[in-house]
């Protein structure tokens, strides 16, 4: 064989081995992309990416949040370098912000790696919006959710304070609305529910008020205030009534108000066992939980009027409030609409919009929206507690916890298919501020689309 034969035989080695070399460079990078933590994954790729609103606004780059108020939910690093960030977007999009693939433009080596980062597109608000329902709290604490029950799409998820003051041992924040509250009188929404579904003719009940009604076991449930009668069903959602509920609920079986509850994703617990927990966009938490056993036992009845041992997740209030207004379902709760990988041009993950939730029957559904409806018209249109034309159904609670209180307000805007639960921490009873910030809420949703 001549010299010339031999040199070109080896350049056709060196060229197939190159060309199965390639392959498994790209595979090992690849590889790294695909397992490593997003803090690595910046430093292997150069890149992150960003997060923008529902109107594209970039809100998260990798600076950080652009406000404080997207803060512990999209972010969650603070600047002295502690975090709670495996309850973020951030962390548990990481591997989709950063680059999916990677190009090799000279060689092989890690330097020539060039890659650009991903954007996660929210459903979120901007963060101007959550500015001003931030400001709206004045000095308290306290939690907004907002989402559309008929999409799934999540308005607001905000959670004050959005960033813990920085101490020496790690300042953290997680967002509340991930937590549970106890819901106080909100929950009556729910309680009304399981009546009507289990018997269309408590719709009928009528219980005159005297401020307390006697237990089998000995015990009383009591009232601010004597509310006089006969009541409705609408009447004592509208006047708020212990003793009505009280009474009805004696009226209850057990079995099946455990198992409507159970439908509605709230779950009965026994003993010291906790709830169940679920995720919205890979994020842990908490689901809803109370106790209910014996309708004449004292915890339990407090339980189902929304105090004691009722622990509600304002994620699930707001789906059940979702599902009373549209005939028993509503949409599961989302955060990411799409994520674009700028490097293949291409979508690698989108949202699946309008997945369904059956809570309730839709007789009971409509029944209970009617009454809930009417309650409204007729005891939240004047006062303190005036609500915006926008909220078509609206229902305040106080959870007395020791000498503190947290008021909320369950809520929905029929018009822009959109369910609410706003919560104030330590606000005094009798103060409407979750009320106004809820009629400032209802001026920031945007109308449906469609």
């Amino acid at each position: 064989m001549s010299s010339e034969s031999r040199k070109k035989i080896l350049v056709y080695l060196m060229a197939f081995t190159m060309l199965l070399t390639i392959p498994a460079v790209y595979i090992r990078l690849s590889f790294c992309v695909e397992e490593a933590p997003p803090p690595v994954l910046e430093t292997i790729t150069g890149s992150y990416g960003t997060m923008t609103d529902r109107n594209g606004t970039i809100i998260y780059d990798r600076k950080g949040c652009t406000f404080d108020e997207f803060y512990n939910i999209i972010d969650g690093i603070l600047s002295n370098g502690n975090t709670d960030s495996t309850y973020t977007l951030a962390y548990k999009f990481g591997h989709e912000l950063a680059a999916q693939t990677v190009s090799l433009l000279s060689g092989y080596s890690l330097d020539a790696v060039k890659v650009d980062g991903s954007n996660l597109a929210t459903t979120l608000l901007p963060g101007e919006a959550l500015v001003t329902l931030r400001e709206a709290f004045g000095e308290y604490d306290g939690t907004i959710f907002a989402y559309n029950y008929k999409t799934g799409e999540v308005y607001v998820m905000l959670s004050l304070p959005s960033v813990s003051p920085e101490k020496a041992d790690g300042g953290k924040r997680i967002n509340s609305n991930l937590g549970t509250y106890m819901p106080g009188s909100c929950f009556k929404i729910v309680t009304a529910a399981c009546a009507l579904a289990q018997d269309p003719e408590l719709e009928q009940f009528t219980y005159t008020c005297t401020g307390s009604h006697p237990l089998d076991d000995g015990t009383t449930i009591t009232c601010g205030g004597r509310h006089g009668g006969p009541l409705t069903l609408t009447d004592a959602i509208g006047k708020s009534c212990n003793c009505f509920f009280a009474a009805m609920i004696n009226r209850f079986d057990v079995e099946q108000t455990r198992e409507i509850l159970g439908d509605m994703g709230i779950t009965l617990r026994t003993g010291k066992t906790a709830a169940p927990t679920t995720t919205i966009d890979r994020i842990k938490r908490e689901t809803s939980s109370t106790v209910f056993g014996d309708p004449s036992r004292h915890e339990d009845v407090w339980s189902m009027i929304g105090e004691v041992s009722n622990t509600a997740n304002l994620i699930d209030l707001a789906t059940i409030a979702g599902a009373i207004a549209n005939g028993g379902s509503s949409a599961a709760p989302y955060l990411v609409e799409s994520i674009y990988d700028p490097n293949t041009e291409r979508f690698t993950y989108q949202a699946k919009q309008g997945d369904m939730m059956e809570l309730l029957p839709r007789d009971t559904a409509e029944r209970t929206e009617k009454v809930w409806s009417d309650a409204t018209e007729g005891y939240y249109r004047s006062g303190n507690n005036t609500l915006s034309s926008l909220i078509s159904h609206g229902k305040t609670g106080t959870s007395e916890i020791g000498e503190n209180n947290n008021r909320l307000i369950l809520g929905v805007m029929e018009e822009y298919n959109t369910a609410f639960v706003v919560a104030v921490d330590g606000l005094p009873a009798g103060d409407p501020l979750m009320v106004k910030i809820a009629n400032i809420l209802a001026g920031l949703i945007p109308a449906p689309t469609g």
